[in-house]
This record gives structure tokens, sequence and C-alpha cells, in this order.
């Protein structure tokens, strides 16, 4: 500001001697516009006498800062602005029906229905301010002493033998309900009350935007094999799948609706490069899952232990590929925690650092990635389909309208299956899934396949599944054998097959680099390593050109396990030998070779050779020569001190399980409770004993 003063009459309002403040803008103003003879040369202002003491400058930027946060904290509505609005329309205007007040609300704050934290507050305040206003009847007023009514909010609730499933239907006034199911009939609820606890379905932009799809109502079926043969030809008609991952997809989809009752479930994986149908596949496939809860791949671990928590659905993850895809990654977390009940994740709240949250991220999930997970674990708990761009003409582009009506009816006819089924999963059902007729396949896949047999109770369905387990197993087999670690292993049989007694991982590289082109070829010291992680080990040894590290051949069991994990070869000689029908009773004319001495020494007791197949004995001679023997062969006729001889030995005397173990432990100490395992894991694939739960005798009746 400046200081004008008037040194002659003329100007309105103003005489002589009189002192003005204006801007220094507004004085050049006053000047230019030809009142200069009548006013003083501007003067800046004098400041006061005492000046104030200029704050510190971290006090400055803090004041300057306050007035912006005041500002944006204004621009959106606050806790009082949406308790005037609820309360205008149900107190005032007396509304008494959620829907009419909650699109009134959001009709007159478009904003809002942006904003996921509003809408939730909301929700909530609407719930209560119509049970606290909603007119009680005669002789039921509310006292003093009774206590206040607590409001709960979920998708699925259980009491007093009926279950209760959210459906939604957006066309209705009141679009989200429950339908409850007391093992015979099906019946609508608008709200649950149960004691002092009403309970409401979730009504949410999850549901309004589609993020979360859920049934209609309850629809007919004829069987399971017309509900899985209906699945499956809707499926087809809009991707382009391997029909044996197909198959797998459609038992998956009827587990996820049961998913609750059991203790492991899987994972569904497409994986592919970009415009192979990998979003397609996840879309049919997961709209038709229990509650498909679809979140994109640029997302945190947060707001999926929420929907995790809050839904209890089947999570749907497109572009799955994490930059760090190992067991620091959060999402990998919860993958690698999801597939079995029990494994919570722990977290401490943002605001409160001594409040430990803890979420379970147990459920169904299917996955998009384009590229393998570097976690092993992971890795192995995806059923995975190798996604290729299709050649199919009759695939529509885009799904059409149909597609949206078909899939509602299914899932309200999955709804029904659900109810159906999910009360006649029992405890004792639970306790023997372990007896599923899965001889010869490995744990893992055995884990995966296990929860699947809950959903059959005809006998056929089982037979299919058990062969479609079967075939899988063999494919992944095949797979196997085309990476690093079965190649390692593809030579080390066929140096073993060719009789070559002395390699080293020299050997093996060379083997390898043979069929590789210049840029693909592996070091020594590459396959030394992933020699260690196979469970092989190396020891020096003096040959004919000096000491080298040569490969250890003299465990049979970790060869076996290995064969036949990457071999399809000796996969299939391992049938052909445990399919033999007659007892060979006299002696091979010609020494067998290395690859059916690992076979039988393993199927079979060391030394005597007695073997228990599907309740039949059968007695194997091993011709030996003592200039030509391998010493594959010498350790084959090792004699009755063996160790796999004893452990059979327990098992013909009846011996639980967990009693066969406190005895190896005693005898054979640490080590032979781990050769003890694997040896229980190879009597198991030729029916030699029976798997069954542990405290239980496993000797073949």
């Amino acid at each position: 500001m400046v200081e004008i003063k008037i040194i002659k009459d003329g100007i309105e309002t103003h005489k002589k001697g009189d002192v003005i403040n204006y801007s220094k803008k507004s004085a050049e103003e006053l000047v230019k516009q030809g009142f200069a003879e009548y006013v003083d040369k501007p003067s800046p202002k004098r400041s006061p006498a005492k000046k104030l003491k200029k704050p510190h400058k971290k006090s400055v930027k803090t004041i300057n800062k306050l007035p912006q946060k005041t500002t944006k904290k204004l621009k959106l509505p606050k806790l009082e602005q949406i308790k005037w609005a609820v309360r205008a329309r149900v107190v005032d205007l007396g509304w008494l029906e959620f829907d009419r007040v909650f699109k009134d609300v959001l009709e007159e704050n478009p904003s809002w229905e942006r904003d996921n934290t509003i809408i939730g507050k909301m929700t909530t305040l609407i719930k209560n301010m119509i049970l606290k206003h909603t007119p009680k009847p005669l002789g039921e007023e509310k006292s003093d002493e009774e206590p206040q009514k607590q409001i709960k909010e979920t998708s699925f609730y259980e009491s007093d033998g009926r279950v209760y499933e959210q459906i939604y239907n957006p066309g209705d006034d009141n679009p989200v309900s429950f339908i409850g199911w007391d093992g015979n009939n099906a019946e609508l609820f608008p709200s649950i009350e149960d004691g002092n606890t009403i309970i409401y379905p979730i009504y949410d932009t999850a549901v309004i935007e589609g993020a979360v799809l859920l049934p209609s109502g309850v629809e007919e079926y004829l069987d399971i094999k017309t509900l899985m043969k209906e699945v499956h030809e809707f499926i087809v008609n809009y991707v382009d799948v391997d029909e044996q991952w197909l198959k797998f997809a459609v038992y998956y989809i009827l587990l996820s609706w049961i998913h609750d009752k059991l203790n492991t479930i899987p994972y569904l994986r497409a994986l592919g490069d970009t415009g192979t149908g990998k979003s397609r596949v996840l879309r049919v496939v997961g709209s038709l899952c229990y509650k498909p809860t679809m979140i994109g791949g640029a997302v945190t671990a947060a707001p999926i232990f929420r929907m995790q928590s809050r839904w209890r659905g089947t999570l749907i993850l497109e572009e799955a590929d994490r930059k760090r895809s190992d067991t620091t990654d959060d999402v990998i977390k919860i993958l690698n925690c999801g597939f079995e009940r029990g494994n919570p994740v722990l977290r401490c709240a943002t605001d409160n650092p001594d409040d430990i949250q803890a979420h379970d991220p147990f459920g169904p999930k299917i996955l998009g990635t384009r590229q393998t997970f570097y976690d092993k674990a992971l890795e192995a708990r995806c059923m995975t389909t190798i996604m290729q761009e299709t050649r199919r003409e009759d695939i529509p582009p885009l799904l059409p309208p149909s597609f949206y009506k078909k899939a509602m009816s299914l899932r309200n006819k999955l709804l029904m299956f659900r109810f159906r089924t999910r009360e006649k999963i029992s405890n004792d059902l639970l306790e023997n899934i372990g007896n599923l007729g899965l001889t010869g396949i490995e744990p893992r896949l055995k884990q995966t396949a296990a929860p699947f047999f809950v959903l059959f109770g005809d006998e056929e369905i089982k037979q299919e599944f058990r062969k479609f387990v079967m075939d899988y197993s063999k494919q992944l087999v095949n797979e196997r054998s085309n990476t690093l670690e079965g190649e390692i292993v593809q030579n080390i049989y066929d140096f073993i097959e060719s009789e070559i007694e002395n390699f080293s991982a020299i050997d093996i590289t060379k083997k390898i680099n043979e069929k590789r082109g210049e840029k693909s070829k592996v070091s020594t010291r590459s396959i030394g390593m992933r020699l260690k992680s196979l469970g092989l080990k190396t020891k020096n040894k003096r040959v004919d050109d000096g000491v080298r590290k040569i490969v250890q051949m003299d465990d049979l069991v970790v060869l076996f396990r290995l064969f036949k994990r990457y071999v399809p070869e000796f996969v299939a000689l391992v049938a052909t030998v445990a399919d033999v029908a007659e007892p060979l009773t006299t002696p091979s004319p010609t020494p067998p070779s290395p690859i059916h001495l690992i076979i039988t020494s393993v199927l079979d007791s060391p030394g005597t050779g007695v073997v228990v197949r599907e309740e039949k004995k059968y007695r194997y001679s091993i011709a030996t020569s003592a200039t030509t023997q391998h010493p594959l062969q010498k350790f084959a006729v090792d004699g009755e001190n063996h160790p796999d001889r004893f452990f059979l030995g327990l098992f013909e005397q009846e011996t639980g399980f967990e009693d066969a173990k406190e005895k190896v432990l005693e005898k054979h100490g640490p080590e032979g409770i781990l050769r003890f395992e694997a040896w229980y894991e190879g009597a198991l694939v030729n029916g030699e004993i029976m798997e069954v739960r542990p405290g239980v005798s496993v000797k073949n009746r």
C-alpha cells in the first residue's frame, strides 16, 4: 500500500490535506486519469515503530501449508454432510426404504458414487438410522435395559441349520437380499436377525460396478453330469484351450462353490503372450466360479486382502506377473499362503502399528500370466494351460449379451449345487479323502487332486477323474523333461542305460551343449548347482585320466524318484514292470539292464525279491555275473539287513505308519527316517502297501 496526499480541492469526497491509502497500482491509475495536479507523489506507507521478529523458516513453511490442507479437506464431503443428507430423508421425510434413501442421496451428490469409503459410511448410516426410526408394533416398545442392535454386513451367513447366500438383482426395488436354504426349500430374506445382531447383504460399488459377480437366485439342474456338460459347452463357445485343461477347469468351477468346506485348493492359470486369449479365459471361466472377484494386475496387496476378507470368493487376478515373482513380493505371499487353510498373513494397521491384523487368503484363484513364477512352490500349485492364438472362426471377438444372461443362469444352478452338495460334506468324508486310488502319482499332484473327490458320489465320475489325473501326470512329466533339470536327468538316465559308471558334471554339460546353439549353452558350474538341488552328490574318484568328481549312483531310491519325475520313457517302463501277470521263477538267461534293476530294487524288497502286487506274491531272480557285475546289481542283492527289507517287515506285522517311523528312528536314526519316507512313496507305486491316514495299519489285505 502507498499513501496519497490531496494537495488541491477538486476530487469527489476528498478535500485538500486528506491522506488516502491506495494500492500502488490504483495510485498510478489515479495519476493517469488526469488527477496529477490534485495529488502529491505516491510514497510508501511507513512501517510501524516496532517490527515483529521474523518466525523461524520451518514455522513459515508450516504456516504456508496450513491453508492449502484446509482447502483440500473442505472439498471432500464430511461425515456430517452425509449424516444430514440421510437424516433429511429418514427422519424429516419418514423414508424407511434403504434403496430409496440410497438412490436419492446419490442423485443429489453424484460425486460421492465414485468414492468407495463414502458409499460404505453412507450404507451403514442409512441402515442404522432406518433401524432406529422404524416404529415397533404395540407391546414391543424398546425398554431402557434392552441392548442396542448390532449391524453386520456379509455375503454369507449360517445359523440354526440354515445357509444364507447373497444374491443381486439390479432391476428390483431391493437389489440385494439373501436366499436361505434349510435343506429342502429356498426362501428370500431382505435381512437376517440373529439375537441382537441384524445382518444385511453387502451393497457397495464392487457389486454395482460388477467387480464381484453374484447369482440372482437359484435354478434347478438335472444332475451333476448334466451340469458339468452344460458348463463345458458354455466355456467351449467362447474360448479355445487344451481339452485336458478344460476338463480340469469344469471340475475347478464346481470345487470353488464348496471350497469353504475344504482345507486345500489348487489354482488355475492361463499362461501366454499378449493376444493369446488369457483375459477371455479368465472372464469366461471366472464368471462361473463362486463370487468371482475381478482384480487387475496393477494392484497392491492391500485391496486384495480386503476384498478376500470381505467376500471370501474366487480371486480372478489378471496380469499376475510381478516385478519380483519370489517370496519377497506381498502378492506372491498371498498366493503362497492361500492354497491351504490356516496360513494367515499378518499386517499392522496403518494408523496403529500395535494393531496386528490377520488376513486369511485361503480360497480359489484363477491367474493370468505371461511368464512362469520364479518361486517354484507357487509354480507347482498352478494347473496351467499354455495359451496360443486361436484359429477358430466361431469364437465371437466380443462377448455378446447372451453370454452374460447364460452365465447368470449357470451361477444360479451352481448356487443350487452348492446348497445340495455342501451339506453332504461331512468330517468323515474329509478324513478319508486320502484313499483316492491314485497309485504312483507324485505327492504334489495327489495333494492337488484330493479335494476334488468330495464332489463326486458317483463311482463312474470318480474313475473318469482318476484317469484325467493320470493323463495329466504324464503331461507334467513331458513338460518337465524339456527343462534344464529334465535334460540333466535324461542324460544321467542315458549314461546308466549305456552302463557308463563314471561320469561327471563336465560329461553331462558336454552332452547338453551338443544339442544347443552357441548362445544357449550352459556352464559346468550351473549343472553342478542343479545336481545338488536334485539331491545328487559327487565324490572324487581316480579314473584312467586322473582324479575326477564323479556323480554318485548308489542311492537307487533317489534315482527312481528323479527318473519318475523327469523321464517319460522310465514312467512307461515302470508301468510295464508293475503290470507283470506271471511270476518270474527262473533266472534270466542274461543279466537285467541297470534301469530294470533300479525299478525292481525299489518296487521289490532287495535280496529275496518278494513283492506283493495286487494281493499276489511274485519272486524275482536276478542273475548276476562275478566278472561283469554292475554296481547297481551289487546294491540290489545287498541281503536281508538292508533298511528297505526292515521297512517292509514292519508293514507285514501290521504296524501303523507313526509307530513304524518310531521303530525306524530307533534302528537307523534320522537318516533312516528320510529313507523310510522315500521307500514309503515307492512302495505305494505298485500297491505293495495301501495309503491310509497315519495311525492305521497300512498292510495290504
